[in-house]
């Protein structure tokens, strides 16, 4: 739609974040990354306005990370 030009208040920009013990942070995650038993949280935020609008984690994490 923003590149057809269609006027909006705001957009949407997602990414899915993978947190294990190991490594850091893993950003964009693949399927086989998904997969792994790292934790694995999803986060979608409007720009513009600043707002998060999704944030879901489908697996345990440890309170430390």
């Amino acid at each position: 739609m923003m590149d057809a030009g269609i006027p909006m208040q705001d957009y949407v920009v997602a990414t899915t974040v993978g947190v294990d013990r190991t490594l850091p942070l893993l950003v964009d995650l693949s399927y086989s990354e998904e997969s792994s038993e790292c934790g694995v949280v999803t986060i979608a935020m409007a720009p513009k306005s600043g707002k998060i609008t999704l944030l879901n984690l489908e697996s345990r994490m440890p309170l430390d990370r």
